[in-house]
């Protein structure tokens, strides 16, 4: 378990006055000796959220003054570089979002009306800070986190005058851990935002603290039980020839902490000083998707939900343009499939969505909702029918042909539906209520199919050339072989189509020696001119003068 230890809430309090005596002043952290850590190959020499795009999307460092809630500052930190950067809200333009640590710590301990218990919960291991660190951000999912102004940072241990009953709540989709090594952190970093994590922070790093780059610190063996009592935000990275590569991060002490070279924030080697590499989550924000077509009656399948949600519901609205809803209040559970669109009617519509979820606290409080997207439908015809179907198809009896009409958004519109065609088409089936119609091609060649579409808002039309291929099989035999006066060419009968044959009688050197064009399926030729050797019958079959198939066959003159 991971927490702030009370045993170091001197280190928390930034008004400790004068330093302690030299003797109790615990020893540098910065040895003489250090290992330059180089830039990892395929990475960017230096990375940081305060500047991506031109432009800086991580808020200022807070002060917790004495008080141990270094995880809800961290957090919230964390969740307003996601959001902002989803949003294109960037800190340096005035117009980022600011969220409130103060309900990250108090998110645990709400009465019915919504007033925080005592402070007490939020030190120690008490209360919210157990599964810290990870807690911290996954009721950022089911839970979610309200603007600074609804609940802003008070140092007054006493105040519980706020209330968040009625406040805007912002959800995140999910954490992943980020894993150990320095390159999956980077990924992290890279991929997904600021990246949460923990570290051993000790008096050292307390007194002497400047800005420099820390390199050495408590030996962590990151997997045993973890000695960390600090949450800090790992913004980027950075490298020079002096320092070598080192963690940029972000601390929770103030601006003023670590002097002018730190303005709040800590340099730490990336060779998991102090611990930092151990436990590392990141943030992710995906805002819920709604997949599925335009068609009032589809089903609109739901992604991306927040962590914890208890379900999704939608409407319709208006609610007049479809069967069974009486009332634009009325909400349904579960998949939209069986929404239709009420007789006799067009036009435009929504299907909103909203997500139910429970505050969680010591016992469990009435759900609050969301809505989140408002999701464009259809009902009715909305224009003219294209219509869709393959232009050439290859020649098989067995072959069928699709045509549709289909309206621009998807939805099958034809209200009558009537083709015409040439020869060597059959009409086999026809589905007019859908608009498609199958037929057969009967024999080669080209055939063309006519088909027209139409609704209330017009007709159209749309001639297609389907193209059959001549299909025929070659086949013939040669005698005698060897052959010495005489040669016989026998073309075996295909009764589908009749060609004209180019018969040659070529050489081993590629001449042809003897032609002939025929329709006659045996033709003879005499050899005794032609020299001993071997020889090839080309044949060629025709139709209208373009060649459909060839076959070659050898034979062997011997006298």
């Amino acid at each position: 378990m991971l927490y702030d230890d009370p045993s170091f809430s001197s280190l928390f309090d930034k008004t400790i006055g004068a330093p302690p005596p030299p003797d109790t002043i615990p020893p540098d952290p910065c040895p003489d000796t250090i290992e330059i850590i180089d830039p990892d190959a395929g990475y960017p020499v230096r990375f940081s959220w305060k500047n991506v795009g031109n432009h800086n999307w991580v808020s200022s460092p807070r002060d917790q003054g004495g008080y141990g809630i270094c995880y809800a500052m961290a957090a919230s930190s964390v969740a307003e570089t996601v959001y902002n950067f989803h949003h294109n809200l960037p800190v340096d333009q005035g117009v980022a979002q600011s969220f409130s640590p103060s309900f990250i710590a108090f998110f645990g301990s709400f009465t019915y009306e919504g007033i925080p218990f005592e402070w007490w919960p939020i030190r120690g291991t008490y209360g919210v800070l157990n599964g810290y660190p990870s807690n911290a951000l996954d009721k950022l999912c089911y839970n979610g986190i309200v603007a600074e102004s609804e609940f802003p940072w008070n140092l007054s241990i006493m105040d519980t005058t706020y209330s968040v009953n009625f406040c805007e709540r912002y959800r995140f989709t999910s954490v992943e851990k980020c894993g150990t090594t320095k390159t999956a952190i980077k990924e992290a970093l890279m991929n997904n935002g600021p990246v949460y994590s923990t570290m051993v922070y000790d008096g050292s790093i307390h007194y002497y603290y400047h800005g420099e780059v820390l390199y050495d610190g408590t030996d962590i063996e990151c997997g045993l039980e973890s000695p960390q009592n600090h949450a800090v935000v790992i913004v980027g990275w950075d490298w020079d020839e002096t320092h070598g590569e080192y963690w940029i991060v972000k601390n929770s002490y103030g601006t003023s902490w670590g002097g002018d070279l730190a303005n709040g924030y800590m340099k730490l080697a990336t060779n998991n000083v102090c611990g930092i590499n151990c436990e590392t989550y990141s943030l992710i924000y995906n805002p819920i998707q709604i997949n599925g077509g335009d068609l009032a009656y589809s089903q609109q399948s739901i992604t991306s939900v927040p962590t914890g949600h208890r379900s999704v519901q939608y409407k319709p609205v208006p609610h007049t343009l479809f069967n069974g809803y009486s009332s634009s209040t009325q909400w349904s559970t579960g998949t939209t499939a069986n929404l239709s669109p009420k007789n006799n009617v067009s036009g435009d519509a929504v299907i909103k969505f909203k997500v139910n979820y429970g505050k969680t606290s010591g016992f469990f409080i009435d759900a609050d909702s969301i809505e989140y997207y408002e999701k464009p439908i259809w009902a009715g015809y909305p224009v003219i029918p294209t219509i869709s179907g393959a232009s050439t198809v290859e020649c098989n009896t067995s072959l069928w042909y699709y045509a549709d009409a289909i309206s621009n958004s998807g939805l099958v519109t034809a209200t009558s539906f009537s083709w015409s065609h040439s020869g060597g088409i059959q009409v086999l089936n026809s589905y007019g209520t859908e608009g498609r119609i199958r037929i057969q091609v009967l024999s080669q060649g080209t055939h063309t199919l006519t088909v027209t579409a139409t609704n209330s808002c017009g007709s159209n039309s749309k001639t297609f050339y389907i193209n059959c291929p001549i299909c025929y099989a070659l086949d013939a035999v040669i005698y005698p072989n060897p052959a010495s006066e005489e040669l016989t060419v026998n073309i075996e009968e295909n009764s589908e189509v009749t060609p004209e044959f180019q018969i040659e009688l070529i050489d081993s050197n590629g001449l042809k020696r003897k032609k002939k064009e025929t329709k006659n399926l045996v033709s003879q030729f005499n050899i005794q001119d032609l020299s001993k050797g071997n020889y090839v019958v080309k044949i060629k079959a025709k139709v209208d003068n373009q060649v459909i198939k060839e076959k070659n066959l050898q034979f062997i003159i011997d006298r």
